[in-house]
C-alpha cells in the first residue's frame, strides 16, 4: 500500500486551511501508518507566521483530519487521538463476530517481559482472544540473553503481526541497539507494517534513551489507554488488514 507523498503533503495544508480558514505551510511527514487498509500517515503543518508545527494532519488521502498540537503533542498522541476518533466513526469495523480465514496461524504475537507477563500481557491477549482473534504470547517471554531479533523473526513466520511491549523491563534486558533499531529496519525492507509498538508504564524520553530509531515510531501507551482500548485499537489495525487482503 503506497500513496503519493506530495499529493499528500498538499492536501494536508488544503484540509487545515479548509478547516481553519487559515494559511499553513511547512508540512513534514512524520510517520507511516494503516488506516482500514488504507496507507496514510501523520503529517506536522505549521501556521503562516509560526516558528514550530501547531498542528497534525493525520489518515489517509481519502479521511484525513486536522488536530491542534495542544490536545496532542507528539505525533504518537495525534495517531491514538485519530484511531480513536475513526473507532467512534466507524463502529463497524469492531464487529468481530465473524472473521475470514487468515493464511498464517496466528493474527499476531506478543513479545514481552516476563515481568510485564501477568499485570499487562495475559489481560492484553485475554481481550483480543475474546475478541475472536488468535494470540500468541506464552513462547515470546524475553530473558536475559534472549536474541530479540531471533525471537520476532520466530513469531512473524507464524503470525501476521508482532506487538512488542517496551517497558523499562524490557529494556532491563539490555538489548543492543542494532537488534532494537533492527525492529524498524525489517518493516522498512518491506514496506510493510509488522511491528505494533506499545509503551508500557515509560514515556518518549525512555526509548529515546534505548533506541532513536524505535523512538520516532507510533505507539499506543498505557498510560493514555486502558487495556480494553489498547485492545480495540490493536483490533482495528489487525481487522483492516484481513479487510485489504
Amino acid at each position: 500500500m503506497t500513496f503519493e507523498l506530495d499529493d499528500f503533503l498538499q492536501a494536508s495544508l488544503d484540509a487545515a486551511k479548509d478547516e481553519y480558514g487559515e494559511k499553513f505551510e511547512d508540512p513534514r511527514l512524520v510517520d507511516t501508518a494503516d488506516f482500514f487498509g488504507e496507507a496514510g500517515g501523520v503529517v506536522s503543518i505549521r501556521l503562516t507566521g509560526s516558528s514550530s508545527p501547531t498542528h497534525w494532519a493525520v489518515g489517509t488521502p481519502s479521511i484525513l483530519r486536522i488536530y491542534d498540537q495542544s490536545i496532542a503533542p507528539a505525533s504518537s498522541d495525534a495517531y491514538t487521538y485519530h484511531m480513536g476518533v475513526l473507532v467512534q466513526e466507524y463502529p463497524n469495523l469492531l464487529s468481530f463476530s465473524v472473521k475470514p480465514p487468515v493464511e498464517k496461524e496466528f493474527d499476531a504475537f506478543i513479545c514481552h517481559a516476563s515481568e510485564d507477563k501477568q499485570g499487562f500481557v495475559e489481560p492484553l491477549a485475554s481481550e483480543l482472544t475474546g475478541m475472536g482473534f488468535r494470540i500468541w504470547y506464552d513462547d515470546f517471554v524475553l530473558k536475559v540473553g534472549d536474541s530479540l531479533r531471533m525471537s520476532i523473526d520466530e513469531g512473524l513466520a507464524r503470525s501476521r503481526y508482532g506487538i512488542v511491549v517496551f517497558s523499562d523491563s524490557f529494556f532491563g534486558k539490555s538489548w543492543p541497539e542494532r537488534e532494537l533499531s533492527g525492529l524498524v529496519a525489517k518493516e522498512t525492507s518491506i514496506g510493510i507494517k509488522l511491528i505494533l509498538p506499545i509503551w508500557h508504564g515509560i514515556d518518549k524520553e525512555v526509548v529515546l534513551q534505548h533506541s532513536p530509531t524505535l523512538a520516532d515510531k507510533v505507539a499506543l501507551k498505557t498510560a493514555d489507554l486502558r487495556i480494553e482500548e489498547i485492545a480495540k485499537r490493536l483490533a482495528v489495525v489487525i481487522r483492516a488488514e484481513e479487510a485489504a487482503s
